[in-house]
């Protein structure tokens, strides 16, 4: 809420700033932090093609978070690692599925004799059952678990497919409330476990985890083998015109889809 808040606050102040401090602020795209470093990416190349246009994706401020700065008028775009949810439809915002990534168990550098993990296992280790990385074939330290909160993306990802964790509210493991902070705990604590969705953690060294020794690669998320995905999109108000037009078609083509894949995900084919 303070991340909400204080987003909304800057826009504010940029929108009273001179007009020479705005003259190339044209797109501002705000929410989750799934596909954060993606738009980030995406953003600058758009901009090298479009050398009088500035892109500004902020930190996140989740798929809610974005879901609202749009209908609020403060982003043109949100970005949302999910679906419109019925009680956001009240805002009568578009939709569209840009990209699929795959939700990743991932471990701290530190981690050593560990490449894959179990679906039982991954239950145990959020039920406390498994505390130490011997269970799973490694050294003896403790499992230290990086959670994100209930109803996350990620989380939710995870618990369409292992239904026993769905209805647990309350896991072991320390809780974080954006994407950004979880990768950051996950690269900075040594022995961490945590999950994250992939296209979030390109540029960093941590291990990704096959589960039950299904590695979370491009052709493995389209032919079904790998079941954990969040659904990366965008919102906006109203007929797609303009420069979200001209952004969108950007991300939808050749260059944008080979961004896309560079970051482990998989791009819509439309």
């Amino acid at each position: 809420m303070k991340k909400t808040a204080l987003f909304f606050l800057s826009i504010i102040i940029l929108l009273l700033m001179p007009a020479s401090g705005l003259a190339k602020r044209k797109l501002v795209i705000a929410g989750t932090g799934d596909s954060q470093l993606l738009l980030r990416t995406l953003a600058k190349a758009f901009e090298k093609k479009y050398k009088k246009v500035k892109v500004d994706v902020p930190d996140s401020i989740g798929s809610s978070g974005g879901i609202r700065a749009v209908a609020e008028g403060a982003a043109d775009l949100g970005r949302v690692a999910r679906e419109i949810k019925e009680i956001e439809k009240k805002y009568k915002l578009n939709y569209m599925l840009f990209a699929r990534s795959p939700v990743v168990f991932a471990v701290n550098p530190s981690v050593r004799g560990v490449d894959n993990v179990s679906r039982s296992n991954i239950l145990k280790i959020m039920k406390g059952e498994i505390s130490s990385w011997t269970e799973l074939g490694g050294d003896e330290y403790k499992i230290y678990i990086v959670q994100r909160e209930f109803g996350d993306s990620s989380r939710t990802a995870i618990g369409n497919i292992i239904p026993e964790l769905k209805e647990m509210k309350e896991m072991v493991g320390k809780t974080f409330f954006s994407t950004p902070d979880t990768v950051a705990a996950l690269s900075r604590y040594q022995y961490t476990l945590g999950y994250t969705s992939l296209s979030a953690i390109k540029g960093t060294d941590l291990i990704i985890l096959k589960v039950d020794g299904i590695y979370p690669s491009a052709e493995n998320i389209i032919n079904d083998s790998y079941p954990y995905v969040v659904p990366l999109g965008f919102v906006w108000q109203g007929k797609l015109k303009g420069l979200k037009k001209k952004f969108i078609n950007f991300v939808k083509s050749k260059e944008g889809k080979r961004i896309i894949t560079e970051f482990g995900a998989v791009p819509t084919e439309k």
